[in-house]
């Protein structure tokens, strides 16, 4: 979805609410895996060199659980305000006078999917084939040999 911001009258907030899909965002295995659509309600504002987008998210990712690697759905709801200009130094450009929703929907749907989801009812492995998991406290109180631990016993003349 594009906004054209020629057409956004100005000081008038327009309000958008649409399913939007965006199952062509092709994610990675670790993290968003995929998302199918989201539920977007976008308030626009334009304040001629300042446009202000008002984001209520809601919908399901597809993300990878952080014990058993295994797909599970993640919902998840999100508020936010983006404000816009013609600077280059804005995260989301405006081209040709065109705002690309999608883009910015997918940066903020990522963005807020945290990187460990757990599985309702997953429980972290304690050991397999050649590895196990520990502690931070087990591994402090494992004392590592040092290579200068020899010179205590050495004597001195």
């Amino acid at each position: 979805m594009k906004i054209n911001r020629l057409l956004l009258p100005l000081g008038k907030m327009i309000k958008y609410d649409e399913e939007v899909d965006l199952s062509y965002f092709k994610g990675d295995q670790y993290h968003v895996r995929s998302i199918s659509s989201c539920h977007m309600v976008l308030e626009a504002t334009n304040y001629d060199e300042l446009i202000t987008l008002t984001f209520s998210i809601e919908g399901t990712v597809l993300t990878t659980c952080a014990y058993t690697l295994e797909e599970i759905p993640y919902h998840y709801q999100i508020k936010e305000t983006i404000e816009l200009n013609d600077s280059e130094d804005d995260e989301f450009a405006i081209t040709n006078n065109e705002i690309n929703i999608d883009e910015i929907l997918i940066t903020l749907i990522v963005n807020n999917v945290p990187f460990k989801v757990v599985k309702e009812g997953a429980t972290l492995p304690s050991s397999g084939e050649g590895y196990s998991v520990i502690t931070e406290e087990d591994k402090l109180k494992e004392k590592k040999s040092s290579p200068f631990d020899v010179l205590d016993d050495l004597e001195v003349d």
